[in-house]
């Protein structure tokens, strides 16, 4: 049960005889001055946790909504971006595609130019020799 103002000031005047006026006051200083309708029962703490308990519950439900909110939003982003990769590694094995024919194109293309340009070369190398040969062979 609270203390009302004129006992506390009973007791201080008690204590001021039995201790001293200072020692008095300053135990008083430590004791709280509590308005009865501010102290909390048993049945308001009970309350206040059924309720602190019943809104913890709803944003309990709550996040977990969120949490399947996100989870439906990354896997849609997982498969838009599993579709973009697969649409781009298409388009690269497709450019790999043009450029290997380019460059077999051009390697039988320089192949071909090599080995004319080598014909070229031993062709007058092997009738100079048969000219050598026939001339001092009539000799």
């Amino acid at each position: 049960m609270p203390v009302t103002e004129s006992e506390r000031l009973v007791l201080h005047e008690q204590l001021a005889e039995k201790i001293g006026p200072e020692p008095a006051g300053t135990l008083m200083n430590q004791l709280p001055r509590v308005d009865s309708d501010e102290l909390a029962t048993k049945t308001d703490l009970r309350q206040l946790g059924d309720q602190l308990r019943a809104e913890m519950s709803g944003l309990k439900s709550e996040m977990r909504g969120e949490m399947r909110g996100l989870q439906g939003e990354m896997k849609e982003l997982r498969a838009e971006m599993l579709s973009e990769l697969t649409g781009m590694r298409g388009k690269m094995e497709s450019e790999l595609t043009g450029l290997r024919a380019k460059l077999t194109d051009k390697l039988a293309s320089h192949t071909r130019t090599t080995i004319l340009a080598m014909l070229a070369m031993t062709v007058p190398i092997w009738v100079s020799m048969l000219v050598a040969v026939f001339i001092s062979s009539t000799a």
